[in-house]
C-alpha cells in the first residue's frame, strides 16, 4: 500500500517561495492559448503557479529543497476584483457610470 507524499509545513511550501509565481497573467503568457480555452484566472487551478527555478506548473502545497522565503512586498499590487464583483458592480452601473 502507498501512502500519500507529506506536505511541507506552510512556512516552507512552494506558495511561499520567492521562486513561485501564480499571477493569472504570468500563467497565460506561460501557457500560450490558455485564454482562449479558459484564463489564468480560472477558479479550478487554485493556488497552483509556476516554478521559475525548476521550470514546473505545480501546487502551492508542493515543496522542494532550493525553497527561499518571499520578501513581503513594500507596495503590494492591488487585487483584480472577482468575476462576481464585476458583474455586480456592471448590474449596479459602477462599472458605466449609470446609476439604479
Amino acid at each position: 500500500m502507498r501512502t500519500a507524499r507529506p506536505r511541507a509545513a506552510p512556512a516552507r511550501r512552494c506558495g511561499a517561495c520567492a521562486h513561485f509565481d501564480n499571477a493569472p497573467a504570468s500563467l497565460e503568457a506561460a501557457f500560450g492559448g490558455l485564454s482562449a480555452m479558459s484564463s489564468g484566472y480560472a477558479s479550478v487551478r487554485a493556488e497552483d503557479g509556476l516554478c521559475a527555478r525548476r521550470g514546473l506548473y505545480l501546487s502551492a502545497r508542493d515543496s522542494c529543497a532550493a525553497f527561499a522565503p518571499r520578501r513581503p512586498a513594500t507596495n503590494p499590487p492591488a487585487r483584480r476584483p472577482s468575476a462576481l464583483a464585476r458583474a455586480a458592480a456592471a448590474a449596479n452601473g459602477f462599472l458605466t457610470g449609470r446609476s439604479r
